[in-house]
């Protein structure tokens, strides 16, 4: 009786531990399709001029228009600067709720929906100074490039580094500093988005600055796949910005010093 008092005792020890272990995974599982927020946190990197951080305040084009596409689709709303890679991954684990950018892998392995209204088109660009004019990005061979540490440019970095083009590359840590390193004649050439490379091509106005137009990206609103209603909200979005664009009824909230209009192209 001794012994078959300690075997019910363990086999209920057991049984107690897979049902705690089952509870567990059924309370991770439900985790994966976070229920619908009261608030939508949007997440921007620093990207100025169009998103960015000035004395504390959320500046920036696509930074407006996300407060009004969000206000006219009935949300509340919160907006927080990460890092790039930090926002790629809250996006991922429903963190960060919505973001205006590049689906590329992020849409491919479902981590976030893609929405169908296009907001702009973005231009990746190879700048020069004083260096020979060549037709395509893969005619540059045996020369030093900058690039902006951090940004895969759409895995256009990853394709040069694999690339027998004996290229060598210059990190630089931002854009400002990407423009002073290709003035200074560190490298005859640099990589970078037309949107984030206006301020920096102002320093270069005593240089021979040219500029060729690599690839045009369009930039969507991508909303992460980890809500329950990630559908439901990416309509409301896509309905609202074509809504402002009918009435003509977008401004750019006067909070920053930089003001500058989407592409129209």
């Amino acid at each position: 009786m001794i012994k078959r008092a300690n075997f019910n005792s363990s086999i209920r020890r057991m049984l107690l531990s897979v049902l705690y272990r089952f509870t567990a995974l059924v309370a991770m599982s439900c985790t994966l399709h976070a229920a619908p927020p009261n608030i939508v946190k949007v997440g921007y990197a620093d990207m100025k001029p169009y998103t960015y951080t000035q004395d504390g305040k959320v500046c920036g084009y696509y930074n407006d228009l996300i407060r009004q596409v969000i206000t006219r689709s009935g949300q509340k709303y919160i907006i927080t600067e990460y890092p790039m890679n930090r926002l790629t991954l809250y996006l991922s684990n429903g963190k960060a709720h919505v973001w205006i950018g590049i689906g590329g892998a992020l849409a491919l392995n479902g981590t976030v929906r893609q929405g169908n209204v296009r907001v702009d088109l973005v231009r990746l660009m190879l700048y020069s100074n004083g260096a020979p004019k060549v037709k395509t990005l893969w005619e540059l061979s045996n020369v030093p490039l900058i690039i902006i540490s951090g940004l895969s440019y759409m895995g256009i970095g990853r394709r040069l580094e694999l690339a027998p083009n004996d290229l060598s590359f210059i990190e630089a840590p931002d854009h400002f500093t990407a423009f002073k390193l290709l003035k200074k004649g560190r490298a005859k050439y640099l990589l970078n988005y037309e949107v984030t490379s206006q301020l920096g091509v102002k320093s270069m106005e005593s240089a021979d600055l040219r500029a060729m137009v690599v690839q045009k990206i369009p930039l969507y609103f991508l909303v992460s796949n980890a809500l329950e209603n990630a559908g439901e909200l990416l309509a409301k979005l896509d309905q609202a910005l074509l809504d402002i664009r009918k009435e003509d009824s977008y401004s750019i909230a006067d909070k920053c010093d930089v003001k500058i209009k989407p592409n129209k192209e």
